[in-house]
């Protein structure tokens, strides 16, 4: 099986192409996600995550695919 082989391809990692590779993924899809800020530096402690509100049904979305944790 070719290892770089995707069902989807998501480009950008922020809220909206992460919760939709997390929900995809759950389904058994094979998802590969682009972003221009490599995953490492997202998570760094000095990468500047800015804050989102999120809308009482967007948290349903998430609780929905187990996103929400």
């Amino acid at each position: 099986a070719d290892e770089q082989a995707a069902d989807v391809l998501i480009i950008g990692a922020g809220l909206i192409g992460a919760t939709l590779s997390a929900a995809l993924g759950s389904a058994g899809l094979r998802i590969t996600v682009i972003d221009r800020v490599a995953g490492s530096t997202q998570v760094a402690p000095t990468f500047d995550g800015r804050t989102t509100a999120i809308a009482h049904g967007s948290q349903r979305a998430l609780e929905a695919i187990g996103g929400w944790p």
